[in-house]
């Protein structure tokens, strides 16, 4: 039997809502469905829940290269993708008995959260068992619908696990971070698949104008070191200010900067190790002339 991690820590986990949903709140109706659900070229049983395929997370964990974490004190299920993981066995998709569209049930509120690669996903109790949408595993990789094959399929994305030794060929799965300004003057950030950043910020320097920087985990995992390996790939200027190497065109390559919606290109990469964290600071050109009061909002992608 597959193993899952149960993890003794108090997590805190900042959402715009909490759990107070139990079983007994019907938000979707079940119907059965013609339309066989496959990751990373294996079926997996699928539901018709109001019109979107879904999957079970005891399927996703049992026959596939998924796992989960279950937080004992906190009512979370953390979900995610592990090429290392063996699937138990491998399921043989039945033919339906129940005629395409037929009304089966309805589906409630689970009471747990459901996170997959750091991203709070939709999900369903459907009598106990817990139902995400096929859509939702976009975060981990790529979701394809073939409707004359009536199949849905899904294709892993090489993480931070996979890094490349080859410069020109990193295949890091994409995060954004966005800070708006609010009426008050204070910022709102908006964040997507940066569940390793920390210490977000941004500033400005006196000479070279305004930067951004965030902050990656000190501790050593083999996530960790492969993310931190290709941020150190992009650093020119050594923390004294001495420049390394003139031009930075693999960090453009792959970090998107924009300030009021314009875009910057970066121009120097630094590493600040003395916060105790690893902080990383990025340089942006011909933004001497910006005052932080005129920012109104500033974007971060990184492809």
């Amino acid at each position: 039997m597959k193993l899952k991690s149960f993890l003794f820590i108090f997590y805190f986990i900042f959402v715009s809502f909490h759990v107070t949903a139990y079983a007994s709140d019907t938000i979707a109706k079940v119907f059965a469905t013609d339309i066989t659900a496959y990751i990373d070229g294996l079926a997996i049983p699928s539901y018709n829940i109001d019109g979107k395929i879904g999957i079970d997370i005891d399927d996703l964990t049992r026959y596939h290269h998924f796992d989960l974490s279950i937080f004992l004190d906190y009512p979370l299920y953390q979900l995610y993708y592990s090429k290392y993981d063996i699937p138990l066995s491998e399921y043989v998709a039945k033919q339906n008995t129940v005629p395409a569209g037929t009304f089966l049930t309805y589906a409630s509120t689970p009471n747990k959260l459901i996170q997959l690669n750091g991203n709070i996903i939709p999900a369903y109790d459907v009598d106990g068992k817990i139902i995400i949408l096929m859509d939702s595993l976009n975060y981990c990789g790529k979701v394809t619908w073939y409707p004359e094959q009536r199949k849905t399929c899904f294709e892993y994305i090489a993480s931070l696990n996979d890094y490349y030794s080859n410069r020109n060929k990193y295949n890091i799965y994409p995060f954004m971070i966005e800070l708006v300004r609010d009426d008050i003057g204070a910022f709102t950030i908006s964040e997507n698949n940066n569940c390793y950043l920390s210490d977000i910020s941004f500033g400005k320097n006196k000479t070279i104008g305004i930067y951004f920087k965030f902050s990656i985990p000190s501790y050593e995992t083999d996530i960790i070191k492969a993310f931190q390996k290709i941020l150190n790939d992009m650093i020119n200027v050594d923390y004294a200010g001495n420049i390394i190497e003139k031009e930075n065109d693999i960090t453009n390559e792959h970090i998107q900067a924009y300030i009021n919606g314009e875009k910057h290109t970066i121009l120097f990469v630094r590493k600040n190790t003395q916060s105790g964290n690893n902080e990383y600071q990025f340089y942006l050109e011909n933004t001497d002339n910006i005052d932080l009061d005129d920012i109104q909002s500033i974007k971060i992608e990184y492809q």
